[in-house]
């Protein structure tokens, strides 16, 4: 297996989404090449911080100081950076 194929699967390796020859593979050449194994910790490391990561979405705050705004008949709050 060549690097770029290696990086190209490290994702799935970590989802266990891989079959077993190709797992096998990958697996081999991340034990003889040090900086796809380096490659592979950074995806997981990626991975591990996004799933710590807050659901994207509204800010709740932003969104009662519009509804407040709205309310009192004031134009929207600025919509900021």
């Amino acid at each position: 297996m060549k690097c770029r194929e290696a990086a190209e699967h490290a994702s799935a390796l970590l989802d266990h989404d891989l079959d077993l020859t190709l797992r096998a593979r990958l697996r081999l050449h991340l034990a003889a090449c040090a900086p796809c194994r380096r490659f592979a910790e950074q995806v997981r490391a990626t991975r591990d911080l996004l799933r710590g990561a807050p659901a994207p979405g509204p800010d709740p705050d932003r969104e009662d100081a519009v509804v407040a705004a709205l309310l009192r008949g004031k134009p929207e709050a600025d919509d900021g950076p």
